[in-house]
């Protein structure tokens, strides 16, 4: 099983963005991927996705864990606006440096079709954002 870490903008969305990170991991797991989901990771550490700061929240410890996570991953999937997030970009940048593909959402569900049709990951068209 594929196992991907999805990135994604937090700061300045409702919510911290939290409801598109969901909807990420629910999609991708009906696909058929292991997901790897900070969101999710921070709410089981006890951050309250209603919160209105981050008092009181480790940023530095939720940054190494996602760092390591994204280091584990077979692949990296980018939700909208992940460029204009300092948290994601620097994500983006780590998979691509260790050599770990980076896809949008669209172009990983496009990936688990191709593969469910019986045909090749490796020949599975690429977007890369």
């Amino acid at each position: 099983m594929t196992r991907v870490y999805v990135a994604g903008p937090l700061r300045g969305y409702a919510r911290w963005n939290f409801d598109a990170f969901a909807e990420a991991a629910a999609v991708l797991r009906a696909a058929g991927y292991e997901v790897i989901s900070p969101a999710e990771h921070d709410i089981e550490g006890g951050f309250d996705p209603e919160a209105t700061s981050l008092d009181g929240f480790d940023l530095k410890a939720a940054f190494r864990w996602e760092l390591e996570q994204v280091m584990a991953a077979d692949a990296v999937v980018v939700l909208e606006g992940w460029r204009a997030s300092k948290g994601a970009t620097a994500e983006v940048k780590v998979a691509q440096a260790i050599g770990t593909p980076v896809w949008t959402l669209e172009a990983c569900l496009s990936i688990a079709e191709w593969v469910t049709a019986g045909r090749s990951q490796a020949a599975a068209p690429t977007h890369q954002p």
